[in-house]
């Protein structure tokens, strides 16, 4: 057992309760403090010996990214290979994200195991973000799976819907109360005399069956049995505390000890994770740790979660005691240990919290940096960025490095015309005002680049292609400095395309990849590699959209060789995936395993951070395109809007879902998702390239929808942006769908696009149709368009459906209203409305009408 049970008292009673409690997939054990709600479950799980993940909550769990990195930690105590799954996605803010987030442990979580996940001191949060996760996390687990939140009050989540859906068990103060006869045990177990009258007439009425109450009673009378004086205890419990607790420590050491200890006490009152490692580094004699055994009912191990935990109402009382126990100065040196401990053990945000309690800015922008990618996570880009904000105006003065990150920030969260202005208005004159220094010229480096990528993806659009000068004196300042990045800093985040003009003629496109050359020769040499080989991406790029296939094998295959030479995993991942797509057009099997070989070796690189989501985003490409629709990614088949990891990549996932979609026949949902980020920034319709794919989707999708109108307006918007530069392989590559549309134009009796370029489009459409189908036969497909689907829940990736839900699901098929479907189930309309939403999540559709058709292949299959 671990250390601190052994004052806790056997109760039968509770361990009942919460046995038939765990029978069902929620349980909520709601009580105040002190009434020995974490003692209880802990006990009772130590004794039935189930698996157990448990989860201390702190207020600063409001922050969405600080709860989704201690939530990680906490999974990857059971199945450390989710847990590094979820570290490299952002936390699930939308619906569509949860379900993408709920596949990831549910591929590594065993279904044949009983396990416990406990969520302690629930009452601390309050963010509408996280309690509306965790409300679906817990109520969409598996059935295997229970939790068990423990709250001082009924958090601010649904219980009623949980309830009505028969998953909530509930343990209450009432049931958690000390009966007589349990006082009267726990006073024997802890050697207590006592008389059946002091018991019955003072200690049961003035404690109430409280168990911290009845505890510091016991301690109480264990001092001066003949003295017991309860009065007022609500109101004296410090004083209680600071008596009973405290003086627990004299028996075992001198006064200086005893001093020394409880000043240990209150500095770990600073702390919310109170990780063995960190307080060995707080125990600077080595002598302190040990007596927190005599403490145990108030400080103990807890071996769920690998940490010490205080009990609420002495955490409450130490805090009171720091004032008079610690100075400031030592305040300081403690959160600087915690925030040291933070950053090794990737708890950012947390350390962000105990630098900034510091008031030490200069120390947590250099101590973060180096754990940085370039292009930073979102949400840990803002928490940043707000903490940037707050610090002192001269914090910079003092460490010009810091505009580097600061930089970096803005990049992570899209601000390029905010970057722009401020690095040449304001930072970089600053800068280059300065005397010469390593220190300088490191961060002039820093800033060029910054300002250079910047304008790559902005001021390139307008044949403005003076990111070429920026890297140039990135590098100037390179040179001078004795300092190179290393990756991750040093990888390139890639966007949708590599080129990001919005139109031109040929000779534009020729000048921005030229551009695109010399930049890479000075961004390579400056920053450590970054970006060598996206020239030559770049041309792979054109040359595929041209359908030229011996250029893009040319210039793909350098790109990937050098790439691989100086660690642009993203260059890498590109290349591979326009060499994919020539391969399936020459029908080159072999060539095609290759490929996917490769892909799947970058998996796992340390220093390639997006690896796992742009190898399900490629293959995902793949397996839509071959019709092997079971082997796409689920959390890509479902509906999502964004990675929180890497904003530049938006555009990129959304015509990927778009492809998955249509291989689904989810074309309502194809066609929204295709106008979804139309105001997006990144959006993939805002390129050159993007806007002739999108189109050609948008025509076929269309055209499966009956809506010829719309089919033939939309290829004929493509067309016009192809045409002038020979773009097409967006319409080769729609195959039999592309064939079928053109024959459908050829009949129409009028012809915006040109009937000779109609029949070039469809006999290209159908050259390609047929290699794939090639390719497709050799992996085992069919008819890949219309394969069988043997588990039509895996299709779509969802969870299983609630008892609830299939009755729901059943009424929808049969046509019926939400009201008739209420009062043929006897269920409120909420609770109508919310198997609803979780069935069309589930399912994957996106309305009513796409509901009901995969709703009815669904139950026929069953």
């Amino acid at each position: 057992m671990p250390r601190g049970n052994s004052g806790h008292l056997d109760r039968p009673r509770i361990d009942r309760i919460l046995e038939q409690a765990l029978k069902r997939p929620v349980v909520s054990v709601c009580a105040g403090a002190g009434f020995g709600k974490t003692v209880a479950v802990y006990s009772f799980l130590q004794k039935y010996n189930y698996p157990t993940v448990w989860l201390q909550f702190s207020e600063r769990d409001n922050i969405p990214v600080r709860f989704w990195e201690n939530f990680i930690n906490t999974i990857s105590v059971i199945d450390p290979e989710s847990g590094e799954k979820l570290s490299k996605t952002g936390f699930p803010e939308t619906d569509r994200q949860f379900v993408r987030y709920l596949v990831i442990p549910r591929r590594g979580i065993s279904t044949t195991t009983k396990f416990v996940f406990v969520y302690d001191d629930f009452h601390l949060v309050s963010d509408k973000r996280v309690l509306r996760f965790m409300e679906h996390s817990v109520s969409s687990s598996f059935p295997n799976i229970t939790s068990v939140l423990i709250s001082r009050f009924e958090p601010d989540i649904n219980f009623r819907r949980m309830s009505d859906q028969g998953i909530l068990s509930r343990v209450s103060e009432g049931d958690l109360r000390f009966t007589q006869d349990e006082v009267s045990r726990y006073f024997t177990f802890m050697n207590v005399e006592f008389s059946a009258e002091i018991l019955q007439h003072y200690v049961y009425p003035d404690t109430e069956g409280w168990a911290f109450a009845v505890r510091l009673a016991a301690l109480s009378l264990q001092n001066a049995p003949a003295h017991y004086a309860w009065h007022g205890f609500r109101k004296n419990i410090f004083k209680l505390i600071e008596y009973e607790v405290m003086s627990a420590v004299a028996p075992l050491a001198a006064p200086e000890l005893q001093e020394r200890m409880k000043h240990f006490l209150v500095k770990l009152s600073l702390i919310d994770h109170l990780a063995a490692e960190l307080l060995s580094e707080l125990d600077e004699e080595g002598d302190l740790m040990r007596h927190l055994d005599s403490i145990a009912s108030f400080v103990q191990y807890d071996s769920y979660r690998g940490a010490y935990r205080i009990h609420n109402l002495f955490l409450e009382y130490l805090q009171t005691q720091q004032d008079l126990y610690i100075t400031e100065a030592e305040k300081k040196e403690v959160y600087l240990k915690a925030a040291a401990w933070s950053i090794k053990n990737q708890r950012l945000v947390d350390a962000v919290n105990y630098y900034e309690k510091a008031g030490a800015y200069d120390e947590l922008f250099t101590a973060i940096y180096p754990w940085l990618p370039a292009v930073i996570p979102k949400q840990v880009a803002q928490v940043l960025l707000a903490a940037y904000e707050r610090a002192a105006p001269e914090i910079s003065g003092r460490n010009p490095v810091i505009f580097i990150l600061y930089t970096r920030l803005l990049l992570s969260t899209s601000e390029f015309q905010r970057l722009i202005r401020e690095l040449t208005g304001l930072i970089i004159p600053r800068l280059e005002a300065l005397p010469p220094s390593p220190q300088k010229h490191r961060t002039l480096t820093g800033c060029y680049s910054g300002l250079g990528y910047a304008r790559l993806f902005i001021s390139a659009r307008m044949g403005d292609y003076s990111f070429v000068q920026d890297f140039e004196r990135a590098l100037y300042y390179h040179n001078i400095s004795d300092y190179t990045e290393h990756p991750p800093a040093s990888v390139i985040s890639l966007g949708t395309y590599v080129c990001t003009l919005t139109g031109g003629d040929a000779k534009e496109i020729e000048a921005f990849l030229s551009a695109l050359s010399a930049m890479t020769v000075y961004a390579a040499a400056a920053i450590g590699g970054y970006a060598w080989g996206l020239d030559d991406l770049g041309r792979a790029e054109l040359a595929l959209f041209r359908e030229d296939f011996d250029r893009v094998e040319f210039f793909g295959r350098r790109a990937l060789a050098r790439a691989k030479e100086r660690q642009q995993y993203e260059i890498e991942n590109r290349a591979l995936f326009y060499l994919l797509r020539i391969y399936i057009a020459r029908g080159d099997l072999n060539a095609v395993n290759a490929c996917l070989v490769r892909l799947e070796s970058s998996l796992g690189v340390p220093e390639y951070l997006n690896s796992n989501m742009l190898y399900d985003l490629v293959t995902a490409w793949f397996y839509a395109q071959i019709g092997r629709r079971d082997r796409i990614a689920p959390w890509i088949k479902n509906d999502f809007e964004e990675s929180d990891l890497n904003s530049l990549i938006h555009g990129f996932e959304i015509l990927i879902k778009v492809k998955c979609h249509f291989a689904e026949e989810r074309y309502p949902a194809a066609l929204a998702t295709l106008g979804s980020r139309d105001n997006d920034y990144h959006a993939a319709g805002r390129f050159l390239f993007g806007k002739i794919t999108v189109k050609t989707m948008e025509a076929v999708t269309r055209y499966r929808l009956r809506d010829q109108d719309g089919a033939f307006a939309a290829m004929e918007a493509a067309y016009s942006q192809a045409e002038p530069l020979g773009l097409f392989m967006s319409f080769t590559e729609l195959g039999k769908d592309m064939r079928t549309i053109a024959d459908a134009y050829l009949k129409r009796r009028r012809h915006v696009i040109p009937a000779a370029a109609v029949i070039s489009i469809r006999r290209n459409a159908a050259v390609y149709a047929k290699r794939l189908l090639t390719v497709a036969r050799a992996l085992g497909v069919g008819n890949s368009r219309r394969m069988p689907v043997k588990n039509r829940e895996s299709r779509y990736g969802a969870a299983p459906l609630s008892p609830r839900e299939r009755q729901v699901l059943e009424c929808l098929v049969q046509g019926l209203t939400r009201e008739e479907t209420a009062r043929n189930l006897s269920i409120s309309i909420n609770t109508v409305k919310s198997a609803l939403r979780s069935l069309y999540n589930k399912l994957g559709a996106a309305n009513r009408a796409d509901a009901v058709r995969i709703a009815a292949a669904h139950l026929h299959e069953k």
